[in-house]
């Protein structure tokens, strides 16, 4: 089953000109950005890439809101000439990529961000201007409805907590988020932000794999993941808990085919989760098991 996961990772990871074509896309808007406020060439300084594409969490096929996150530094005269109107801070970002991505299909300032949205099939960008202080915090405007103000936003944060994530589990914690999008994607009624499914595969590799897979299977890796998920549901999940307990069904058939050399019947749960993207097994076998298996203690597992 593990060659089946890898093909299915090949096959959802984007390719290396999607890549650039997602750094193109943020460094042009910065570069932007950096001749207004500054009047200078774009230095590396300026800017901060995070989320999905900085974690390489993004998966195929490309979709129309899928962005590439980036925090935009301000000088502390801007930031104090804007303290006030973090609203009009947004405008004038946004006034000012205008004129410059004027074949866009449309360029919004809305909440904490300037959304650039870029030909369907390519990346957008989200861009947020912020203030860095000599502490090292970011601030970035809130413009919500009942708020208007600058907000701290711990951007390192969130890249090193998934980096040391990464690390100690050898690439695992990457690859389950870009599985576990996949099943949210092919789960039409459900909505799960990418930085909550981020931080609940966290939370799960390090209760439960925190080496990474070793000896296992992917298989029972989803498996485990889909129980624990289930008994530790956040309230944002609860009014899916029936699409978390289907999961976790198909996830436990699938291993239970594996074991009994049903590959082929086992694929087929897998494509019930993720979608066509899965690779369908080529033929079953009998009385025949992967060896040296480890499955990790699960004093979480209840069900």
């Amino acid at each position: 089953m593990n060659n089946l996961y890898q093909e299915f990772l090949k096959r959802i990871t984007l390719s290396s000109s999607q890549i650039e074509d997602g750094r193109k896309k943020y460094k042009g808007v910065c570069e932007c950005l950096a001749k207004a406020f500054y009047d200078r060439q774009l230095q590396d300084n300026d800017k901060l890439v995070f989320g999905s594409f900085k974690t390489q969490t993004q998966v195929l096929p490309m979709r129309e809101y899928q962005d590439v996150d980036v925090v935009f530094k301000i000088s502390k005269e801007i930031y104090e000439n804007y303290r006030r109107r973090p609203g009009d801070m947004l405008q004038k970002v946004r006034s000012i990529l205008n004129q410059k991505y004027t074949t866009t299909d449309h360029i919004s300032a809305w909440g904490k961000v300037v959304l650039v949205d870029f030909a369907p099939g390519y990346h957008n960008v989200e861009v947020a201007p912020c203030y860095e202080t000599d502490e090292g915090n970011f601030l970035i405007p809130n413009n919500y409805c009942d708020e208007d103000d600058w907000e701290e936003f711990d951007v390192r944060g969130q890249i090193d907590e998934f980096n040391k994530s990464n690390d100690l589990t050898s690439g695992l914690t990457r690859n389950l988020v870009k599985i576990a999008k996949k099943w949210v994607r092919n789960t039409k009624s459900m909505t799960y932000s990418s930085y909550q499914l981020t931080n609940d595969v966290i939370s799960f590799v390090s209760a439960v794999y925190p080496k990474g897979i070793n000896n296992s299977r992917y298989d029972i890796v989803v498996k485990d993941f889909f129980t624990y998920l289930l008994n530790h549901l956040p309230d944002y999940l609860t009014t899916y808990k029936t699409n978390v307990e289907t999961a976790k069904q198909r996830a436990v058939n699938a291993c239970q085919y594996e074991e009994d050399g049903k590959h082929i019947e086992a694929s087929e749960e897998c494509i019930k989760l993720f979608g066509n993207d899965f690779p369908k097994a080529e033929y079953n076998t009998k009385n025949e098991r992967e060896c040296d298996i480890v499955i990790p203690v699960r004093p979480w597992a209840q069900n």
